[in-house]
């Protein structure tokens, strides 16, 4: 169930980190087709940084190990039968009101 969670959540941050790099790729393209009407005295040439993707990747890492643990421990501490037994406390309580509104 842990190795579940935690391969759904690293897709899930994974494709994410795909769209994100993707979408600073195009707007890095889109940016370079302006043209200045002032003179520079230098060039003005952009590319992806090998550096700053790498540190993405492992800082997207890390937080797919962080937000991915979290409800896996969750999860493995739980009591299965009564979750799918649907008798948790919140549950009784809710019914515990019905019928004292009925009673009025």
């Amino acid at each position: 169930m842990i190795t579940q969670l935690l391969i759904e959540t690293g897709l899930l941050c994974l494709s994410a980190g795909v769209v994100g790099a993707s979408f600073s790729y195009a707007v890095l393209q889109f940016a370079m087709q302006f043209y200045l009407p002032v003179p520079m005295p230098f060039a003005l040439t952009t590319r992806m940084d090998l550096g700053v993707l790498t540190f993405a990747l492992v800082v997207s890492l890390g937080i797919t190990l962080m937000c991915g643990l979290a409800p896996a421990l969750q999860s493995w501490k739980a009591d299965v039968t009564t979750a799918l037994k649907g008798t948790t406390r919140s549950h009784e309580a809710v019914e515990a009101k019905e019928i004292g509104s009925r009673l009025r």
